[in-house]
């Protein structure tokens, strides 16, 4: 925080593996750092996308598995268990309501942490 270079810096490095910390950033954080991206080359994109399509496909899924029973109960809630991108924050929450788009029949998806079921939220 004290550190008198504002500019991007790789601060550690190895075997496959670099750090690089931009010290600066458009909208103040509650945390010292944020995660603002990162690249294995095996991990099969973004942690939005990654997001976006199992909520896709768990949508889908459970919307095949209820049809049978759907008209039994006049609303209908999908929970699923963030397990790929837990630990998102309000920005980042955010950037995931502008930027995805699902399709669905249910009433309401909730999104829970899977370590605090109190930090969920509704897409």
């Amino acid at each position: 925080m004290a550190a008198s270079i504002k500019s991007r810096q790789i601060i550690a490095t190895g075997t496959n593996f670099e750090l690089e910390v931009f010290c600066r950033t458009s909208k103040p954080h509650s945390d010292m750092f944020v995660m603002a991206g990162c690249a294995d080359e095996d991990s099969g994109g973004w942690l939005l996308a990654e997001m976006e399509t199992n909520i896709r496909h768990c949508a889908s899924e459970k919307e095949g598995k209820v049809a049978k029973v759907r008209s039994k109960y006049p609303e209908w809630w999908l929970s699923l268990v963030n397990h790929i991108g837990y630990g998102l924050d309000d920005f980042d929450r955010e950037m995931f309501r502008d930027q995805v788009s699902i399709t669905h029949t249910w009433d309401k998806i909730l999104i829970i942490d899977p370590r605090d079921h109190t930090r969920w939220f509704e897409i």
